[in-house]
């Protein structure tokens, strides 16, 4: 079957099928808007975690008050694999402050992280 150019298809239609298509296109559009709003609603949801699920992180600073040891007892720690790191942030080094709880507590975390 051979297709007729769309300007040819266009200046057949009649006044009714002009209206039929132009409802059709209008509800397909409201539709896909629809579609759309859902699909970004979900991938902000997917995307964004709420605040209080994030994971915080700290400085070697910030866990050595909360664990009241010195600075080189903290990258000590971190070193023997004992406190875990964040990776991918080169020399600098943050610590999940949810490990700070198992080394409170006399447990090695490190292995959670790893």
């Amino acid at each position: 079957m051979k297709r007729q150019p769309l300007d040819q298809v266009m200046t057949a239609l009649s006044k009714a099928q002009i209206l039929q298509c132009l409802a059709f296109v209008q509800h397909r559009r409201a539709r896909d808007e629809v579609i759309q709003r859902l699909l970004e609603a979900r991938l902000a949801q997917v995307t964004a975690a709420p605040v209080e699920t994030r994971e915080k992180f700290l400085t070697v600073d910030e866990a050595a008050a909360r664990l009241r040891l010195t600075r080189a007892r903290v990258y000590e720690l971190v070193r023997q694999r004992k406190l875990p790191k964040c990776a991918g942030l080169g020399t600098q080094v943050r610590i999940p402050a949810s490990a700070l709880t198992g080394i409170q507590r006399g447990l090695d975390y490190a292995q959670r992280f790893a």
